[in-house]
């Protein structure tokens, strides 16, 4: 996971990015979220790797799921 930050309309907002791999699917797309360890991630990009039989989603921390 990696962090960033950005200074918009004078308030610093900061935004986590990270990378998570599952088994390869044909459904999923960057309208979806994750739900994991109660986080809610939005996806950013869906990476195909067909050759590992995987996909690689670039998400960003949405908020906490309660």
């Amino acid at each position: 996971m990696s962090g960033k930050e950005h200074v918009i309309s004078g308030a610093i907002r900061s935004a986590a990015v990270a990378s998570i791999r599952i088994r390869f699917r044909n459904d999923v797309d960057s309208e979806m979220r994750i739900r994991y360890d109660g986080w809610l991630y939005d996806i950013v990009a869906v990476l195909p790797n067909r050759k590992k039989g995987s996909l690689d989603l670039s998400v960003k921390v949405g908020e906490k799921y309660v």
